[in-house]
């Protein structure tokens, strides 16, 4: 119920469809999904065969997803979907997701509101991480977890909500939030990227939300903000 509210679907929604875009547009048939959760994408994506895709969040979590998952489909019927449980924080938990991938073709890794919870410390480690398999394989790093909207335009509502974030994970969301764009470039460039960047504001027309919850364009650019995508490469 949260996640339908007013000040939270456009931005939720965009972020979701941003990352389906850039993966069609990437052409590439190797997903790795960080921290992927309840999210529906993998099971979605590859009903078209020729895609592999690897989600790895902890065990908990996938134990949850295996039962929604069985539930709709009486069973995993796309062998081409695989759950791995695992740390995103650990290497060789990512190494060994990676198993399932062909060395010879590139990968798209994705991630979608995981850097909000962790700290620099931790950021720096997976971006360690990430860069020694894309230095494997080859491919972009994905991620709309560069900025979040100021915190200062927030109502009441938005600050409760990220409150109980806070309180229900245990991190400090704000803190551990980059202050801006500039900000998370440099750092995604100190560990070894070459940074492109998308806007939200590309999947606009393909919203639902805001119609069913009779927002208008004016209010879903506030709401969106200048919200990005980053689209990384390692260096050359």
């Amino acid at each position: 119920e949260e996640l339908k509210r007013y000040e939270r679907s456009p931005l939720i929604e965009a972020r979701y469809k941003m990352d389906s875009l850039l993966i069609s547009e990437s052409k590439i048939n190797q997903i790795l999904e960080l921290a992927s959760g309840l999210s529906p994408r993998g099971l979605d994506i590859t009903s078209n065969k020729n895609i592999k895709y690897v989600e790895i969040d902890l065990p908990v979590i996938l134990e949850t997803k295996k039962e929604i998952i069985n539930t709709i489909t009486k069973k995993i019927v796309n062998n081409n979907l695989f759950l791995e449980s695992g740390d995103v924080l650990k290497e060789n938990d990512l190494l060994k997701a990676c198993e399932h991938f062909n060395e010879k073709e590139t990968i798209v890794i994705i991630n979608e509101g995981l850097l909000v919870y962790l700290t620099l410390e931790e950021k720096k480690t997976l971006s360690k991480n990430i860069h020694k398999i894309l230095s494997i394989f080859g491919g972009v790093w994905i991620t709309p977890d560069v900025i979040l909207p100021d915190s200062k335009g927030m109502n009441n509502s938005n600050i409760t909500y990220t409150q109980d974030l806070e309180k229900l994970t245990g991190s400090t969301i704000n803190k551990n939030r980059f202050e801006n764009e500039k900000e998370a470039q440099i750092f995604f460039e100190s560990m070894g990227f070459e940074v492109e960047r998308r806007y939200f504001k590309e999947v606009y027309n393909k919203l639902v939300s805001p119609k069913k919850l009779n927002i208008t364009q004016e209010d879903v650019d506030k709401l969106i903000g200048l919200s990005v995508v980053f689209v990384m490469r390692v260096k050359n």
